[in-house]
C-alpha cells in the first residue's frame, strides 16, 4: 500500500515536471539547421575582441595571480605557474556562459 502511494506520487511528479523540461528545449528558429535565425543577444550587445590590439576592457583575468601576456600577434601567453583553464571572465554578469565564439587560429 505504501509502495503504491509513493510510486503514484513519483509518477505524478514526473508527469507534472515533464512539461517544464519540454518547454525549455524548444526554439522558433534552430541555428543548427538554419542560417537565417534572427540575432538573440542576451545582453543586447556584441563584444568584438582582437587580442592583436592588446587587452580588452570587457574582460579581466580570473583566479588571481598574474594576467597572461598578449603578444603583438594576439597570442595569449599564460602567466608562469598558471593552471590550464579559461584565462578571462566577462565583466558583465560574471563568466561568459552562452554565446557564439568565433576563434581564428594562426600558426
Amino acid at each position: 500500500m505504501q509502495f503504491a502511494t509513493r510510486l503514484r506520487a513519483t509518477a505524478l511528479g514526473m508527469v507534472a515536471l515533464s512539461g517544464l523540461a519540454l518547454s525549455q528545449t524548444w526554439s522558433a528558429c534552430n541555428p543548427l539547421h538554419a542560417t537565417t535565425c534572427p540575432a538573440n543577444t542576451a545582453l543586447a550587445m556584441t563584444v568584438n575582441v582582437d587580442f592583436t590590439k592588446g587587452a580588452v576592457d570587457a574582460f579581466r583575468p580570473s583566479g588571481g595571480g598574474a594576467a597572461p601576456s598578449i603578444r603583438s600577434d594576439g597570442k595569449l601567453i599564460p602567466a608562469a605557474g598558471a593552471l590550464i583553464r579559461p584565462p578571462h571572465l566577462a565583466l558583465i554578469f560574471g563568466p561568459l556562459i552562452l554565446g557564439l565564439i568565433v576563434v581564428g587560429i594562426r600558426r
